[in-house]
């Protein structure tokens, strides 16, 4: 039975591509090392082929911020900009989708620098040090305030950045201390160029890791029924046949 499953894994991995196209999705699926690639569609949405090089964004550890289960069998990665309006829509998404697969699926969120919106930085650097002195809760407590707050498109005022630390009960010195120095700007610069080598080409550019460690590329703020077509297709084919076998 396993073997069979391997056998169908590319036709799988085909179907939930089709899927995501299907919805005008500007997604790419990519596989690990060991599992075969597929034809890339005309338009562009959907890359793989043989000429295709494989790209992978780096793995998950510690050091991210997650949100949701960090042990869950699925990951969604998210390489994003509070101001931009597409991420600022995107956002809501995928809070509901880990609210609605409680358990299952965990929301990872990196920073893509476009260069587009000059107060992308500011912000990146305040919810890493909100991260630094509050820990996870922090980190994530700072970056919904802000996505709360701005209208997108530059629109924040900087100046309530300090106040949300405050009323986060952060110490201010400390978070003024952590902001002036700097020390995150290499971060944020890092994970943007971590974004645009894995085919990233702007924001909101999210990755969902399958349990067996396929990547499936997600471009731009896609309604959340797209979303639960191919979480759903990841849960059928990676974790619940997976569980049928392990019966047989």
């Amino acid at each position: 039975m396993l073997k069979k499953l391997n056998d169908n894994r590319g036709n799988v991995w085909v179907a939930v591509s089709v899927i995501i196209a299907g919805v005008i999705i500007a997604a790419a699926v990519v596989f690990s090392s060991n599992q075969p690639q597929q034809p890339g569609s005309e338009n562009g949405n959907i890359a793989g082929g043989e000429n295709q090089e494989q790209i992978n964004i780096p793995e998950v550890t510690d050091a991210d911020y997650i949100q949701g289960n960090p042990d869950a069998p699925i990951t969604i990665v998210e390489y994003s900009d509070p101001e931009c309006p597409f991420c600022l829509r995107l956002h809501p998404t995928l809070k509901q989708i880990v609210e609605e697969y409680d358990g299952q699926v965990s929301w990872v969120y990196r920073h893509l620098n476009t260069r587009l919106h000059r107060k992308l930085l500011a912000e990146a650097t305040a919810a890493e040090c909100a991260g630094e002195l509050a820990g996870n809760d922090g980190f994530w407590t700072m970056l919904n305030r802000i996505y709360a707050t701005t209208p997108g498109n530059d629109g924040l005022d900087l100046d309530l950045l300090p106040q949300f630390a405050t009323e986060m009960g952060l110490n201010l010195e400390a978070y003024t201390q952590c902001v002036d120095s700097g020390k995150y700007i290499e971060k944020v610069a890092q994970q943007t160029a971590d974004a645009f080598a894995a085919g990233g080409t702007g924001t909101p550019f999210s990755v969902i890791i399958t349990p067996e460690g396929n990547q499936i590329q997600v471009s731009g703020a896609q309604p959340i029924n797209v979303w639960r077509q191919a979480i759903d297709f990841v849960i059928e084919n990676e974790i619940t046949n997976t569980e049928e076998q392990v019966v047989e």
